[in-house]
């Protein structure tokens, strides 16, 4: 018997048009290095229908295409978006910031609008993948994320 995420994927690929001819429709600017991750935010300072697709560089730098204007920034928070490695993880936040993982072993957190707002060290070896838990920290149950952003 198939699993779910089988069943899934093989759903999507039958549902796939062979014949159908695709084209590039859009490209992020970076710094000429590939991108290694990518994520998605709502834009703090836009509409109800403007997001942004934040992408960090294998040179650690961020750049952002906004969606659906089709505008490109690159390091959209100035000089403190530079990494000093490979961005290797990106997420976004439901407060409208992201967050980056970096091959130096440092999580980097940003608020919605792009400014750099603290650190997270500890890791000896790079970050390789981010994920969001809502768990609690503390012997009084606080939040993580109220205590990080």
């Amino acid at each position: 018997k198939k699993s779910k995420g089988e069943q899934s994927r093989e759903s999507i690929y039958n549902s796939m048009d062979e014949s159908k001819e695709y084209n590039l429709s859009l490209e992020v600017v970076t710094d000429g290095e590939p991108v290694r991750s990518l994520c998605l935010i709502k834009e703090e300072s836009s509409s109800e229908d403007e997001y942004s697709i934040v992408t960090g560089s294998q040179g650690g730098l961020l750049s952002c295409l906004s969606v659906p204007s089709c505008t490109t920034s690159i390091q959209p928070g100035g000089d403190g978006t530079r990494h000093p490695h490979n961005i290797t993880s990106l997420l976004s936040v439901e407060s409208g910031g992201y967050v980056s993982g970096c091959k130096d072993g440092v999580i980097r957190i940003f608020d919605g609008a792009h400014s750099f707002s603290g650190e997270l060290k500890g890791h000896e070896n790079a970050v390789t993948s981010l994920a969001w838990l809502p768990l609690s920290c503390s012997d009084d149950s606080s939040p993580v994320k109220e205590l990080l952003l």
